[in-house]
């Protein structure tokens, strides 16, 4: 009996892991992001702290897909996900793959001086991989367009108005000529 509880046991354990993980990158999935993110907000109201989301994604991956295979795609996206997890050690920041080749990065109670720090040294990381790119219109290997928003939240702000903001910022890096981070301001 107590053989079967076990396997019971590491069985439910493992399906916690499948459904809160990204199968490709091993970085949490966008569920975990979203509920993450909530529990966060609502905590950064009760304390009077920041909240810092960075969402940034892949630059030209299409035309990097295209030109390479989906299968050096795949070992793309996966060499970043591993950049992501060597960057960032606080057992209190979040890193998930929200879809695609996009990905969030939750930093709670970060400094935005800090916060733009951060999201330019996983940028930077992330073009110091090398990774060939003979598709991309700014550069010869793989690079990231990256948007931050940074808030001390009050009640009366909605959280998803975060992930909002990051997303405007991210398309303004684009907008900008890509391979940077943009802040949202208003």
């Amino acid at each position: 009996m107590c053989v079967l509880l076990e396997k019971i046991a590491r069985l439910e354990e493992q399906q916690r892991y499948l459904a809160s993980t990204d199968g490709l990158t091993q970085l949490f999935n966008r569920r975990i992001f979203d509920e993450f993110l909530a529990r966060e907000w609502s905590a950064a109201v009760r304390r009077g702290t920041s909240l810092a989301l960075f969402m940034f994604d892949v630059d030209f991956f299409k035309k990097y897909n295209d030109h390479y295979g989906h299968v050096k795609g795949d070992d793309c996206l996966k060499a970043i996900g591993q950049v992501l997890l060597q960057r960032l050690k606080r057992e209190t920041d979040l890193v998930a793959r929200y879809g695609g080749e996009e990905f969030v990065v939750v930093l709670p109670e970060t400094p935005l001086e800090d916060a733009l720090r951060i999201a330019e040294e996983i940028r930077q990381a992330i073009q110091n991989l090398g990774i060939d790119h003979a598709q991309s219109e700014g550069a010869n290997c793989v690079t990231i367009s990256g948007g931050l928003s940074w808030i001390k939240p009050t009640s009366a702000d909605p959280y998803s108005d975060l992930t909002k903001q990051a997303d405007l910022a991210l398309y303004r890096s684009k907008e900008l000529g890509r391979n940077r981070v943009t802040l949202w301001e208003v």
